[in-house]
């Protein structure tokens, strides 16, 4: 049997071994990093921006394992997130807050 590299499986959309929220295909390329809530919609998603101005785009999914149902304006949270499939920014897989938030 060949040996098959990481990129070889992630273009078969084979697992590797390492799943992150569901996002098999690109586990070994996301990012964490700390973000400020700037905008939560009425549709289950919002955006978190990092002190650099980066937006990332995020859904309800990413809160999968939190007690999270929605971001807090204002609120600091911290994010795994990748470059979309579609080309349109970066996205969040998961997000968690990082104190408690304040009472809405």
């Amino acid at each position: 049997m060949p040996n098959i590299t990481s990129e070889e499986k992630r273009n078969r959309g084979q697992s590797n071994g390492n799943s992150h929220n569901g996002e098999e295909s690109r586990c070994d390329q996301y990012k964490t990093g700390e973000f400020k809530a700037v905008k939560w919609g009425d549709r289950g998603y919002g955006f978190l921006k990092n002190p650099h101005g980066k937006n990332i785009f995020v859904h309800v999914k990413a809160f999968k394992g939190t007690k999270l149902t929605r971001l807090i304006v204002g609120e600091r949270y911290e994010a795994d997130y990748v470059e979309s499939d579609k080309g349109t920014g970066l996205m969040a897989l998961k997000v968690r807050p990082l104190h408690e938030p304040a009472n809405v």
